[in-house]
């Protein structure tokens, strides 16, 4: 399935802002390489370097991208791990960029240095000017040592962070809800470091990541207006133990404008059949659409028509391939308008059966192409089978996440009701008519149990009783 609907065909408007992806190497247990402590790098990597090695100068004006062909005043700084250039042996790496053989990575043609040292590529600063609801994307190839630190950081590994009107930068945090496409797979990268990337992300070939800006929610980075400059870091860190494996290859950096999608009016229905609009997104792409086939491991039978939305429609759900952390994985609606609506109510059936207080799923709503919030545990606006849990799905290892877990109901569908302007979740606890709203169904996966069946949502419906 495509990461986002939204984003497939989006067009690459130009504008500026400053966007800074970091790579960094740093010690697992041993002194940096300018004496510092492994968490001495991580944290003295939040603020644009003093001295920076230009590549080009300036040349953005309205929008945004590259492919590295020209390098539009992207810096290096700290260890000089990364280059720009052509790629062309897959000995080491990939076999070539995504649209040419022009990249960015941290050793072209060549594997990168157990250098024990952080290094960086910067973006030029970029204004987000004239974009509506900008999307930052670009691709990425990585593969490096992971897991040999203890606990549920790797050693080596890539993360990115952002500076918002030439402030420090700030790593994008694990669960960040606004980043979809190939999601971070590790807690933290170097002892006590950022989450982000290790190990082969993806197998053996390019993945995009997008972040919608103006939707994310990592505390610093959730008050992005469209007025706003930005800069974009990557980040990878390699300790001194592993110099034979390829590292983080980027190519296709683009800021452009989410295209508008006209909101659906009322009364809404989606029973999956054709699922018109509907996106999904996240780690994994467990999200599944289509029909029920008989001895599926799940419901006997759909709620109407033959096919329904499932984290795997006739299998059973698929577990985070990349240790002891969950994956999530996002099924989300086009907007719907509350434009004509009195008291207008969301509601749905489901059925669903995981691994309890590990594995579950839960709703969140965007109003007006916002950030996505989460409908929690106690909420009165939620009636039918409420949350099975406060505050503890996933908390392991995730943001704590209110939820339905294990089973829910008992081997059966049950109805679920939301009464929008009832609401008092923080975020949804102004809905009015007027606004537009969009349905996320958020799934997270763990590694512990790959025995049930998963979530299945059907006849979805948003109208006044």
């Amino acid at each position: 399935m495509e990461v986002q609907e939204v984003f497939a065909a989006a067009p690459a408007t130009r504008a500026l802002a400053v966007l800074a992806l970091a790579a960094g190497a740093a010690a697992c247990g041993r002194i940096g390489f300018d004496g510092t402590s492994p968490q001495d790098l991580v944290d003295a990597d939040t603020s644009m370097p003093d001295a920076t090695t230009t590549l080009l100068d300036a040349g953005a004006t309205s929008g945004y991208e590259t492919g590295f062909d020209t390098f539009d005043d992207w810096t290096i700084s700290g260890e000089p791990m990364w280059e720009c250039g052509a790629q062309t042996d897959d000995a080491f790496g990939p076999a070539s960029g995504t649209s040419g053989d022009t990249v960015c990575g941290t050793g072209i043609n060549q594997n990168y240095e157990a250098t024990n040292a952080v290094g960086f590529l910067t973006s030029p600063i970029l204004s987000l000017s004239g974009l509506a609801r900008p999307q930052f994307s670009f691709w990425m190839d990585l593969e490096s040592e992971v897991n040999t630190c203890g606990g549920d950081f790797s050693c080596d590994g890539a993360y990115i962070a952002l500076s918002v009107n030439e402030s420090d930068f700030i790593p994008v945090r694990f669960g960040e809800q606004g980043l979809q496409g190939l999601l971070p797979n590790a807690i933290a990268i170097g002892p006590g470091g950022n989450p982000g990337w290790a190990e082969s992300q993806p197998e053996g070939d390019w993945a995009e990541v997008v972040l919608d800006l103006l939707a994310l929610d990592t505390p610093g980075l959730d008050t992005i207006e469209p007025s706003d400059t930005l800069q974009f870091r990557f980040a990878f860190v390699a300790d001194a133990s592993i110099g034979d494996l390829p590292g983080w290859y980027i190519d296709d950096v683009r800021l452009f404008d989410a295209p508008v999608v006209a909101p659906r009016s009322l009364p809404y229905f989606e029973d999956f059949e054709s699922a018109d609009g509907w996106t999904t997104s996240g780690g994994g792409d467990i999200w599944e659409i289509g029909p029920l086939l008989q001895g599926s491991p799940g419901p006997g039978s759909t709620i109407s028509g033959s096919s329904l939305a499932a984290t795997g429609v006739n299998q059973i759900y698929e577990l985070s391939p990349n240790g002891p952390r969950h994956t999530q994985s996002f099924l989300t609606s086009p907007p719907i308008s509350l434009a004509a609506a009195s008291a207008p109510h969301l509601t749905l059936w489901m059925d669903l059966d995981t691994q309890i207080n590990q594995d579950g799923g839960h709703i969140a709503l965007s109003v007006n192409g916002g950030p996505f919030s989460p409908v929690v545990a106690g909420d009165v606006g939620l009636t039918g089978v409420n949350y099975t849990n406060d505050g503890s799905l996933a908390a392991t290892n995730w943001p704590a996440t209110d939820g339905w877990s294990g089973l829910a109901p008992v081997d059966d569908w049950v109805r679920i009701d939301v009464s929008l302007f009832e609401l008092t979740s923080p975020g949804l606890d102004e809905i009015a008519a007027g606004d537009s709203i969009e349905i996320r169904f958020g799934f997270l996966a763990g590694r512990n149990d790959s025995s049930r069946p998963g979530w299945y949502i059907d006849d979805v419906e948003v109208a006044d009783p």
